[in-house]
C-alpha cells in the first residue's frame, strides 16, 4: 500500500502543479466549453478567480511532490477537488472520468495520511 500511496502522490502532485501553473500563466489555448460550463468559466476567468484557485492548486501540488507537509496539500487540494467534481457532474460531464482519477488519487494518498488528517474531523 505505501507504494500505492508514494505512486498516487507524485501523480496528483504532476495533475495539480501543472493545471495549477496553467492557472496562473496559461499555456493550454483551450476554447471555452459551450452553453453553462463556458458561461461558469467566463465568470471565474472575469474575476481573476481562476489564478487564485491556480496558485492554490500549485502549492498544493508542489506539497505533493516534494513529499513535505503532505497532509498541508491534501487539505488544500480537497475543496478545489471538490469543486471540480461539482463541475463535471452538473455542467460538464465529459471530463468526469477525469475528475473521478483525481479524486481516487486523492482518497489513496489520504488513507496513508489517515492519522495526520484524524485531528480535522475532532470534535472540540
Amino acid at each position: 500500500m505505501k507504494v500505492i500511496s508514494v505512486v498516487a502522490r507524485i501523480l496528483l502532485g504532476l495533475i495539480f502543479v501543472f493545471f495549477g501553473a496553467n492557472g496562473i500563466h496559461p499555456f493550454l489555448h483551450a476554447q471555452m466549453p459551450p452553453g453553462a460550463a463556458g458561461q461558469f468559466l467566463g465568470g471565474l476567468y472575469a474575476a481573476h478567480f481562476v489564478l487564485l484557485v491556480g496558485v492554490v492548486q500549485f502549492i498544493g501540488g508542489l506539497l505533493e511532490l516534494i513529499g513535505q507537509y503532505v497532509t498541508l496539500g491534501l487539505v488544500l487540494l480537497g475543496p478545489v477537488i471538490v469543486c471540480i467534481d461539482f463541475f463535471h457532474a452538473s455542467v460538464a460531464p465529459g471530463g468526469l472520468p477525469t475528475a473521478a482519477l483525481v479524486t481516487l488519487l486523492w482518497i489513496l494518498v489520504a488513507i496513508r495520511h489517515r492519522n495526520q488528517l484524524a485531528g480535522i474531523f475532532t470534535r472540540v
